[in-house]
């Protein structure tokens, strides 16, 4: 048939590993491949492919990783599945370093459903623990860390890991599971995980173990209750202990690379904490050392945060910018969280440059299909930024009505450092309702509040938000040195970022109240 090349062609030769040499072929067709396949009988077919199976692992020796994905088909096709069960672990393992989300989910689920058909034996549970796993980093990545089948993968590694008693295996269950319940906003149980996560961390004193457990509980903390210093302290920690010839790996493992992770996390954390040079600098970070390892999932995350951060300062064009390549890589990708969340930070941009009706409608569905994902984690800081849109457009009655769905959200979550910018909106919607003179008593309550919950939670970025409103308030009251002073004060605690927005307005008040 080669020679005639009817149905097949010559396709070079392979040296392989133990020094054969084989001829490579290929079917013209694939319908030729098909033909020819259903034309064996079954027997034949299980023979054949046990012989292939097993001269490719013969031949490959220690290298039969690298034609895993072959091997797990034979063996499968074969009727030899424990075998193909722990090809389908090396292959999926494989795809998931390369990126290859679809082919990875593939194999893992593929290699769990062989798994719930053989008798369970320790080195099975293994194989079938690093699927859980794997499927896990793959669902995370693609589905969001919110997905009800992220939760099943972990939680069935989790109860395989203490079926083998295995505590390194048990520690990324552990992780997985911290992250669906903190992305669901569900503090109170992700907190109880990630405790679990340090005390195993501790015990066994593993440097790897102790710096994941360090940018969970920052990732974390920096939402829940307000515990920003305690979370930037976390995120240090876990920066600390990253060494790039130990911990390169771990990104396999867990589906990001926790340094990416956690200098995002910390950029937009210091920008509130009122360290908005700092911010930029560890943004700018994770975005180069992302694109540096290459991964699509962690370019779209430092990405994603880099936008977030340039909202929280009012760069406009840079934040519109960085949106929209989110939402083009995302989209490329299939990471359905941050592009949905990213189209709620464009939807901003558009509608604070003047394009309101549009803007909404941008944030609007992004909120939605982030709902309809399980994910709640900073929706009342997404609701403001719809009521901030809601007031370009002049509806003020909208906007306020989205505060007030903010701030029950909160009761319930607890995401409370979020209420400063949310009142200090609240106060200036309540003005464009009622007129200056009206409003100002409620305003100003607001903006006290916001200044109290700042205060508490050392978010000086907010503070200051806060304390531009009362001033310019009691100026117009007649308060000129109360109001001086108050700022000036407040002004003079920031030793950097003096060129953002903020404090560019800080400073023109404080001039005008010379």
């Amino acid at each position: 048939m080669v020679t005639q090349g009817q149905f097949l062609r010559a396709a070079g030769l392979e040296l392989w590993p133990d020094g054969t040499r084989s001829g490579r072929y290929q079917f013209r067709h694939a319908l030729y491949h098909q033909v020819c396949y259903e034309r064996l009988g079954v027997a034949q077919r299980v023979h054949l492919h046990g012989q292939i199976a097993a001269r490719l692992e013969a031949g490959y020796g220690t290298q039969a990783r690298t034609r895993a994905a072959e091997l797990a088909v034979h063996y499968a096709r074969g009727v030899e599945p424990a075998r193909s069960l722990v090809y389908r672990r090396y292959a999926g393992e494989t795809a998931l370093r390369r990126y290859a989300y679809p082919e990875a989910l593939a194999h893992c689920t593929a290699g769990i459903e062989t798994y719930t058909t053989l008798p369970p034996t320790p080195t099975l549970t293994s194989d079938a623990l690093a699927l859980s796993l794997t499927l896990g980093a793959t669902r995370l990545a693609t589905e969001g860390s919110a997905s009800p089948a992220v939760e099943q993968a972990y939680r069935h590694a989790y109860v395989l890991a203490q079926e083998l008693g295995d505590t390194s295996q048990m520690f990324p269950a552990l992780y997985g599971l911290g992250s669906y319940y903190r992305v669901r906003a569900e503090f109170g149980t992700s907190y109880e995980l990630m405790q679990r996560l340090m005390q195993v961390a501790q015990n066994a004193a593993d440097p790897a173990l102790l710096l994941m457990a360090h940018f969970a509980l920052g990732g974390m903390l920096r939402y829940w209750r307000g515990g920003l210093v305690q979370a930037r302290w976390h995120l240090e920690q876990s920066l600390a202990l990253y060494d790039p010839a130990q911990h390169g790996t771990l990104a396999s493992r867990y589906g990001l690379y926790p340094q990416v992770s956690s200098l995002a996390n910390l950029a937009t954390l210091l920008r509130q904490l009122g360290y908005p040079e700092q911010a930029r600098q560890r943004s700018h970070e994770a975005v180069t050392l992302a694109q540096a390892a290459g991964s699509p999932f962690d370019v779209t995350v430092a990405l994603a945060y880099d936008a977030l951060l340039l909202q929280m300062c009012h760069a406009l064009p840079q934040a519109q910018a960085q949106s929209e390549a989110v939402l083009a890589l995302a989209a490329q990708h299939g990471f359905a969280h941050w592009m949905h969340s990213c189209d709620v930070l464009h939807g901003w941009g558009l509608a604070i440059q003047g394009q309101a009706g549009e803007g909404i409608g941008h944030i609007r569905r992004g909120l939605e299909r982030l709902s309809a994902m399980g994910v709640r984690l900073m929706r009342p800081y997404l609701l403001g930024l719809l009521a901030q849109a809601y007031q370009r457009a002049g509806q003020v009655d909208a906007g306020l009505a989205t505060l007030a769905e903010a701030v029950r959200l909160i009761q319930v979550t607890e995401e409370s450092v979020i209420i400063a910018p949310l009142s200090i909106l609240q106060g200036d919607l309540l003005l464009m309702q009622a007129g200056t003179a009206a409003a100002m008593p409620q305003a100003e309550a607001c903006w006290q509040q916001a200044l109290a919950v700042a205060r508490r939670h050392q978010t000086k970025a907010w503070e200051l938000r806060a304390a531009l409103r009362l001033s310019q308030l009691w100026h117009r009251q007649g308060q000129g040195t109360k109001a001086r002073q108050f700022l000036a004060s407040l002004y003079g605690w920031f030793t950097e970022g003096l060129d953002t927005p903020d404090l560019q307005e800080a400073k023109a008040v404080l001039h005008a109240l010379a």
